[in-house]
C-alpha cells in the first residue's frame, strides 16, 4: 500500500529483515520475490512488529486517527472556552450600566438614609 508516490509507507527495520533473511531456513522461499511479496511474508510471519508502521487498515486504522480526532477535539475545546471567556470579559459586572431606580426604589433608599442621619 503507498501512501505517497515517492515510497511505501510501511517500511522494514534493515536488522530485523536482514537477519531473517540470512537465517535462511523458513524464509529460504525469499529470493526472486519482490519488495511487497517479501514484506507481506515477514508480516505473516513475524505479525506487524517486523514493520516499522502499522498497516492503514483495520483496527490500525485508528492509531492513525485518533491522535487526529483528539488534537481537533482539544482545538475546539480550547476555541469555545476562549470564545465564551471573551464574551464573559466584555459584559463583565464592572463595566455594566447601572440601571435608574424605580420610584419605590427611590423612596426605600431615602427613608434608609432617613433612619440613619437621625
Amino acid at each position: 500500500m503507498r501512501l505517497w508516490s515517492h515510497g511505501p509507507l510501511v517500511q522494514p527495520p534493515a536488522v530485523r529483515l536482514g537477519n531473517a533473511a540470512q537465517a535462511g531456513g523458513a524464509d529460504a522461499g525469499v529470493e526472486g520475490l519482490g519488495r511487497d511479496e517479501i514484506l507481506l511474508r515477514f508480516r505473516d510471519k513475524y505479525g506487524e512488529k517486523i514493520l516499522s508502521a502499522p498497516t492503514v487498515e483495520g483496527f490500525n486504522l485508528t492509531a492513525w486517527l485518533v491522535p487526529f480526532v483528539m488534537l481537533a477535539a482539544g482545538a475546539a475545546v480550547v476555541a469555545t472556552t476562549l470564545v465564551r471567556w471573551r464574551a464573559t470579559r466584555e459584559t463583565s459586572p464592572s463595566e455594566a450600566v447601572p440601571r435608574p431606580l424605580s420610584e419605590l426604589d427611590r423612596r426605600r433608599l431615602q427613608a434608609e438614609l432617613a433612619k440613619e442621619k437621625s
